[in-house]
């Protein structure tokens, strides 16, 4: 497994939902993240994307 600081992994989950959105011709943006807290998994933000 490899470990990832939350940013990181914000972003490429970010970057993941905008490619298959594009792929599909969804039109779909994403603010930059600015949560500052921890978490486990993924910010709020991110899920609330989901």
């Amino acid at each position: 497994m490899i470990k990832m600081k939350e940013k990181e992994k914000c972003d490429l989950l970010n970057g993941l939902r905008q490619k298959i959105a594009d792929e599909n011709n969804i039109d779909f943006h994403i603010e930059k993240c600015t949560f500052e807290g921890e978490w486990l998994g993924t910010c709020p933000k991110c899920e609330a994307e989901l």
